[in-house]
Parts: structure tokens; C-alpha cells; sequence
């Protein structure tokens, strides 16, 4: 919950494939379109992520290259 007095979460989601850790519509701006917040790119949890995905990637390129 939100502890912010007058102030509401709209709803919490969990989505393994987003790279995005928050979307909100921003009231004053004309635009429609939701804006998203991502991790820096140095965050240490964004690094620890793309690593796992590298070594995913080098361990199936190796079954591939098996296969062939």
C-alpha cells in the first residue's frame, strides 16, 4: 500500500518480461501514453541480470553448436 496520505497504488503487477520496474500517466502532460522508470544502466541489479542472460545465451549457442 501506498503511505502517502491522498494517494492510492492503482494496482500492483508482476512481469517477468518487463524491463521496466514502474508506469505511470503523468497528469500533466498531454500525452496518452503511459511513462516507465528503468534501473541505470550501471545498477548493480540490472548488471547481475544482463550476465545471467549472457551466460543463458553462451550455454544454449554451445547445445547449438552441438546439434549442427
Amino acid at each position: 500500500m501506498c503511505t502517502i496520505p491522498g494517494h492510492s497504488w492503482k494496482k500492483v503487477m508482476e512481469n517477468k518480461d518487463a524491463t521496466w520496474l514502474a508506469n505511470f500517466k503523468d497528469e500533466r502532460s498531454s500525452f496518452a501514453q503511459p511513462k516507465y522508470i528503468f534501473l541505470a544502466a550501471e545498477s548493480k541489479l540490472k548488471g547481475e541480470n544482463d550476465k545471467k542472460k549472457y551466460e543463458k545465451a553462451r550455454r544454449l549457442k554451445g547445445c547449438i553448436d552441438k546439434v549442427r
